[in-house]
């Protein structure tokens, strides 16, 4: 089998794992976001009957509800805004945001990735 052979046939296996790829992921999301509504259905039911922090077992499961705290992530954008509102909470000894933001941006660990891109 000539190389450009081989090379066509890896590249017909690549598109047809990127397209089951796409749909695993498609499936997912419609997993999760079934999963959501049903939690919060549930959520509501368990409030209604005062239910609060109390432990179900349902098939030999424990099902408990938690409340949990989600933090916004540490954008470049969000952390800029954060430290203009600290520098002018804060009158003296201002930072110089940009220039920080521009030094951590600069500063980033990099690496490079050669992918193959399929539209």
């Amino acid at each position: 089998m000539s190389l450009r052979s081989t090379l066509k046939s890896k590249i017909e296996h690549l598109i047809e794992t990127k397209n089951n790829y796409n749909n695993a992921l498609k499936d997912i999301e419609s997993l999760r976001n079934k999963k959501n509504e049903l939690e919060q259905e549930i959520n509501e039911i368990m409030r209604n009957l005062n239910m609060d922090g109390k432990i179900i077992i349902v098939n030999n499961q424990k099902i408990a509800q938690k409340q949990v705290t989600i933090s916004q992530s540490l954008t470049l954008k969000y952390i800029e805004t954060t430290l203009e509102q600290y520098n002018s909470a804060k009158h003296s000894n201002k930072l110089d945001t940009k220039e920080l933001l521009n030094y951590i941006r600069m500063n980033r660990q990099k690496y490079t990735k050669n992918e193959i891109k399929i539209n």
